[in-house]
């Protein structure tokens, strides 16, 4: 499997991949562990998580599902410990890529190559708030200021996906404000006042202040 990483943002690095079941088949459990509700947290085999899966969703198109991946630097340690027993060709890669810099705090994200820019910059935003604690409290500060129950109505509707753990609603809450707000009050027909929404464009010229300022995509290896 050929892979390309660019370090896009400081500590935060992109993983490219040729086809999307490449690239979901190396996250899954990366992913389902970090944040799923029914498996955050725990050792699992994948055929249990397919299983899982199909009987959520009728069938097992986890590939085609999702576009994009994120995980933190600390989702890594319990497969590298040998905690998810025997590990698939494209696991141990990813894991072996990763392995020189386990020593610090940092965010990996996935997608394919021609993924479009808007699934890219959900997935930085998702980074930076894990390596930056300046931007997770700019951040929370401006959610703070949203109406209760707007904040509420978004959050129900990203947890009626049956995919995030409740522990990071307030980061997806985010990365969705600032990559597809339009869809959230038009498209799911969530009304957002203008007062909120001005708070919302707030958040985006936040990310766009530090996308624009450290997105430098650098190539740091092939294989």
């Amino acid at each position: 499997m050929k892979i390309e990483i660019n370090e896009v943002v400081p500590n935060i690095f992109h993983v490219k991949f040729k086809s999307r079941k490449d690239l979901g088949s190396t996250f899954m459990r990366f992913q389902e562990y970090y944040e799923n509700p029914r498996f955050k947290g725990q050792h699992f085999s994948r055929q249990t998580f397919i299983k899982w899966y199909k009987s959520q969703y009728g069938s097992f198109s986890y590939y085609t599902d999702w576009s994009g991946f994120n995980i933190p630097s600390n989702a890594l340690v319990p497969f590298q410990k040998g905690c998810f027993g025997r590990l698939t060709k494209n696991e141990k890669q990813l894991l072996e890529t990763f392995a020189w810099n386990n020593s610090k705090k940092f965010y990996i994200i996935g997608t394919i190559n021609d993924s479009p820019q808007s699934t890219l910059r959900h997935e930085i935003a998702h980074g930076l708030w894990y390596v930056s604690d300046r931007y997770q409290k700019k951040m929370q500060k401006m959610l703070s200021a949203l109406p209760k129950e707007l904040i509420a109505s978004i959050k129900s509707w990203i947890l009626s996906k049956g995919c995030y753990d409740q522990s990071v609603i307030d980061d997806e809450l985010h990365a969705y404000l600032i990559t597809d707000p339009y869809s959230i009050w038009k498209i799911r027909g969530i009304s957002i006042s203008k007062r909120a929404q001005k708070t919302i464009f707030g958040l985006r010229a936040i990310f766009e202040k530090e996308f624009s300022e450290f997105f430098e995509e650098k190539e740091i290896d092939k294989s």
